[in-house]
């Protein structure tokens, strides 16, 4: 229940789960249809629901092409169950490149402070896969967990030093335009109809940042182009 204020200000809410105060509601209502339900869905239970209610499925935590493809199943299995049509749910995925005009130079953007903060807040799974503890702790479920006032900066500088090379290269897909390509068009053979691609690199210094968004666009008109010949797609 909205208790006062309106669209576009700082709005107070109360709800039978939950409370906000001064949430900023900015966006208007939309016309003519309900809005879409993109679900974020990762283990079984809200895969099930992302098939019986979702319009889309948009993971965010970091998957090979398998398992992607292995969790669409599920989600597509469920929608059956639940007499949808699967084709009416898009498959999304958000998803983090590092891109250089040379695998090694991708490679030491892997290395750089800024890509160590953002595998620092990969979920605890990802480094549980490579035999290593997560320097959070073994239960931290990645940014939804993650309070900054909690951490003191020497905790944060110290918890980056232990985040190994490898683990970063499985949180991102990385290498070369082409590399990212080919890594993409994998995904889309998987299932992958939205993507979102983040240009990790971008943030590590203004010439990565030119020649990575630069070089994003092109990919993703090329892997657009590919996957409308290989799905026989308009």
């Amino acid at each position: 229940m909205i208790e006062e204020g309106s669209l576009g200000r700082k709005t107070k809410a109360k709800g039978g789960f939950y409370r906000m105060d001064k949430a900023i509601m900015d966006l208007s209502p939309a016309q003519g249809k309900r809005p879409q339900i993109w679900i974020a869905a990762h283990g079984p239970r809200m895969l099930q629901l992302a098939g019986q209610y979702g319009d889309g499925w948009y993971p965010t935590f970091p998957m090979e092409p398998e398992q992607y493809a292995a969790s669409l199943t599920v989600i597509r299995n469920s929608a059956r169950h639940h007499g949808r049509d699967p084709k009416e749910i898009v498959p999304g995925n958000q998803m983090l490149a590092v891109i250089g005009r040379t695998k090694a130079e991708a490679r030491s953007h892997l290395d750089s402070r800024i890509m160590r903060f953002m595998t620092m807040l990969a979920p605890a799974a990802l480094w549980q896969r490579n035999g290593l503890e997560h320097p959070l702790g073994p239960d931290f479920r990645g940014l939804i967990d993650f309070i900054p006032s909690e951490h003191p900066a020497a905790e944060i500088e110290a918890a980056m030093k232990r985040v190994p090379v490898d683990v970063v290269a499985e949180n991102v897909i990385w290498g070369t335009p082409g590399t990212i390509r080919s890594a993409l068009e994998t995904y889309v053979d998987a299932g992958l109809r939205h993507i979102v691609v983040g240009p990790a690199s971008a943030a590590i210094s203004r010439r990565s940042a030119l020649y990575s968004v630069g070089a994003l666009f092109s990919i993703l008109r090329r892997v657009r182009r590919s996957a409308k010949g290989r799905l026989g797609t308009g």
